[in-house]
């Protein structure tokens, strides 16, 4: 079953109505922002963008990851974190999925393959946080905005959804 989002021309005002239906405005219109085509972003557009900032993070999260992974000696901090990198590395996947997925106007499956990326970041949070003393502050930072941004991207997808 597919679903999509309102076909709206995007500027300031729907951005801020959009991020307005998230727990983070502030951080969706700096993610929206970021991206050089915002001005022309409608509803679906505007979707898009959050899970490409999403991508972003995920890719920034499988390297960080991965060169704990390769750098530490011990043999069970090595499998938690190259674990994290390989769920970020499906996450990645899953995210371009999503992409696609509202390209299609199906809101539905985008929301879906954003809860599967979601899950790897939680599943990553729960098995390295015995390590936040040790690792890189910047890990577990990228891990909160993560998850913002992931409820972000919910928020909207599933906004757009309800919406039509």
């Amino acid at each position: 079953m597919s679903s999509s989002l309102n076909l709206v021309s995007g500027d300031d005002l729907l951005i801020q109505a959009e991020c307005r239906l998230t727990l983070f405005p502030s951080l969706c219109i700096e993610c929206i922002k970021s991206d050089p085509s915002y001005r022309q972003a409608d509803k679906k557009g505007i979707a898009t963008i959050i899970v490409k900032c999403l991508i972003n993070h995920a890719s920034t999260l499988q390297s960080g990851t991965s060169q704990i992974a390769s750098s530490v000696l011990s043999p069970t901090m090595k499998v938690v974190f190259q674990t994290c990198a390989t769920g970020y590395g499906f996450a990645n996947q899953v995210l371009n999925d999503a992409t696609r997925a509202l390209t299609n106007f199906d809101a539905a499956g985008a929301l879906t393959y954003v809860g599967q990326a979601r899950a790897s970041n939680t599943n990553c949070q729960t098995t390295s946080a015995v390590y936040i003393g040790v690792i890189p502050k910047v890990i577990p930072s990228e891990q909160i905005l993560y998850e913002q941004l992931s409820n972000v991207a919910t928020s909207i997808i599933t906004a757009g959804i309800r919406a039509h």
